[in-house]
């Protein structure tokens, strides 16, 4: 089988050098069936070990191994059936332990990132043998893509295997929940190998419809989901989810240890023997993170839900189920009733978080006024000194507050999308009626991970950004904070002044649409006519060209030629000296130019002294657009 999933890494080629790992397809295959396989394994051998040890087991091997394939599929998020016996009502099992759900995602992460490793595009030769035949054909290597594809269809194969024969009995899988909750965590898994290994985008190139959508986005959105800043809040959001589960496995041990009489009676009651203790232990050791995922949700303040409409919170426990089992870790609940000063304490673990998502979202503003102390020590007069100068000042400008704060907030936004996928695979069913809902809200989780972390995180992260910048380089926030506000007005000015540029650059834009829309009209109507009245080619000509000057003259009253605005022809000088041009080749029929106006009433209104219009030739002619005759004149 190694000689179909790879070459020996260590083996050398006739040339003395180490030959590549080469994964073809076939290999990636088999590799994703043998990962399969040994998730079942571990699965068997664990149930086999535990059946052994059982005095009275209730069952043969054959029974034994139904239990280790429906462990297997429920691991991968799918839910199990229980019936007492035929004809009875089967009961939901929806909780999964997420200890257990880590042996097949550790497992799918190990084995597709081997076979990603010996992806490639290009052809690699197998080693030389040691007889003197001819050279073996080389060993092409598949595309990381394909790799993936074949690794996924063989897991996936077995898995439909496993689903088949898990299907009936007293305790089975459920057929539709499998087939949505195996693939989905496996391609999850290979997706995030991919993202770590070669990247999302070699794998699934994106389509052409998906890069016209990022193009079309705001320049905010395109810069706030950029690589450096998706990368620095990706840290951030895993470190406050990382603080949040700590905070919830720190609850449950210390409520555990705060009962610890009632956990060891619930022990006792529940299994009567050593090897069902220690099957009960074990349980309770592969719910345990489950059980951290409620104590987050507790400090957060939603709470979760024993079933049959209780609630418990920081606030209080009201409505707890009368009958509930004596399972060790449900003695950890607090009890029914109000809650206290001390309960409410648990509020620091969010706030916690919060701070530690600022401190990772202002990591790279401190990272950059390091860099420019840094450069400011040792650029000197030399160019390259200062270049490097220069690139740590752009990279400092780069992590401004704004982009400060975005992180900051996309930090707490995939915190809590996080803390709700948590949310949503630790609770679950565990019977009908009452119990047909056990656990934390999802939605109410995430919705509260991620307000409190954006109300620490967001200000906390400009907090610390202006602190670094204080330490580092001097620059007080207190003087930034007075320059903004005696800034104020000229940023008001310039806001009014790009308004009003933008205002008449579409006005313009509006004129040179309705010229262009005139001259399409024109040009239509002019040429019906031709059509319509025949005519010589002379003829045609002139007609088109009266719709260009047409057009030249409607782009001239309205302004928007080139040049129309600073021309002479609208002047006051320019029309008094046209108007006593006319008045004198009509021999003195009009009246004389005044500096008169017409008011808003149409009366005429004076706005100065009347003056004499100069005679024609006693001043610099004017200079007409298009020729001497100036516009309608010609």
């Amino acid at each position: 089988m190694s000689q179909l999933t790879d070459s020996d890494p260590t083996a050398a080629t006739s040339g003395g050098a180490a030959a590549p790992r080469v994964t073809t397809p076939v290999g990636a295959f088999l590799v994703g069936m043998v990962t399969a396989g040994l998730g079942l394994g571990v699965c068997t051998v664990s149930v086999l070990l535990l059946w052994i040890a059982a005095p009275a087991p209730a069952g043969g091997p054959a029974g034994a191994l139904h239990v280790a394939a429906d462990l297997w599929l429920f691991a991968h998020g799918a839910n199990l059936e229980r019936t007492a016996g035929p004809g009875a009502v089967a009961v939901p099992v929806g909780v999964t332990p997420l200890l257990l759900v880590a042996v097949p995602v550790w497992l799918l992460y190990r084995c597709a990132q081997h076979a990603l490793a010996g992806a490639a595009d290009g052809t690699v030769p197998r080693q030389a043998g040691r007889g003197t035949g001819p050279r073996p054909a080389p060993l092409r290597a598949a595309a990381p893509g394909a790799v993936l594809g074949r690794f996924l269809g063989g897991y996936l194969l077995v898995a439909a295997v496993a689903v088949a024969y898990a299907a009936t009995g007293p305790l089975r899988v459920e057929p539709f929940s499998a087939l949505f909750f195996v693939p989905l965590t496996a391609a999850g898994t290979v997706a995030l190998v991919a993202a770590r290994t070669v990247g999302l985008h070699t794998v699934l190139p994106p389509s052409d419809r998906l890069r016209r959508i990022r193009s079309a986005l705001p320049p905010g959105v395109r810069a706030a989901l950029a690589r450096p800043r998706r990368a620095a809040a990706l840290r951030a959001a895993c470190a406050a989810g990382a603080v949040l589960l700590a905070t919830g496995a720190l609850l449950v041990l210390t409520g555990l240890a705060w009962h610890a009489g009632d956990v060891r009676h619930g022990l006792l009651r529940i299994a009567q023997d050593w090897p069902g203790r220690c099957t009960v232990v074990l349980v309770c050791l592969l719910l345990l993170p489950n059980a951290a995922v409620w104590a987050a949700a507790y400090a957060l303040g939603p709470g979760f839900t024993l079933g049959g409409g209780s609630a418990v919170g920081p606030l209080g426990a009201t409505a707890l189920p009368a009958g509930l089992p004596p399972f060790p870790l449900l003695g950890a609940v607090p009890q029914e009733g109000a809650g206290s000063p001390l309960t409410w304490a648990v509020a620091a673990g969010p706030v916690v978080a919060g701070a530690v998502a600022a401190r990772y979202a202002a990591r790279p503003a401190r990272a950059a006024v390091a860099g420019v102390r840094e450069s400011a020590r040792h650029s000197g007069d030399e160019p390259a000194g200062q270049r490097r100068a220069r690139a740590a000042v752009a990279r400092l400008l780069r992590w401004n507050r704004r982009a400060t704060a975005t992180v900051a907030a996309l930090a707490a936004l995939w915190c809590g999308v996080g803390a709700a996928v948590l949310s949503g695979v630790a609770g679950g069913a565990l019977g009908t009626a009452a119990l047909r809902h056990v656990g934390p809200s999802w939605w109410l989780t995430g919705a509260a991970a991620a307000g409190w972390t954006a109300a620490v995180a967001v200000p906390g992260a400009l907090l610390l950004r202006e602190w670094y910048l204080w330490r580092g380089l001097g620059r007080s926030p207190l003087a930034q904070f007075r320059e903004y506000r005696s800034g104020r007005g000229q940023r008001r000015e310039a806001r009014v002044r790009r308004r009003e540029k933008a205002a008449a650059e579409s006005r313009a834009a509006a004129q040179e649409r309705a010229v262009a829309r005139a001259e399409r009209k024109a040009r239509r109507s002019g040429t019906a006519r031709g059509s319509r009245r025949g005519g010589a080619p002379a003829e045609r000509a002139g007609r088109e060209r009266k719709v260009r000057l047409r057009g030249v003259r409607l782009r001239r009253r309205t302004g928007t030629g080139p040049g129309a605005a600073a021309h002479p022809w609208h002047e006051t000088g320019s029309r008094r000296t046209r108007w006593a041009e006319l008045r004198r080749v009509s021999g003195g029929l009009g009246a004389p130019v005044t500096g008169t106006s017409a008011g808003p009433d149409g009366r005429a209104a004076s706005d100065g002294p009347a003056t004499e219009a100069p005679r024609p030739g006693s001043g610099p002619a004017p200079e007409w657009p298009g020729g001497v005759g100036g516009p309608g004149m010609d």
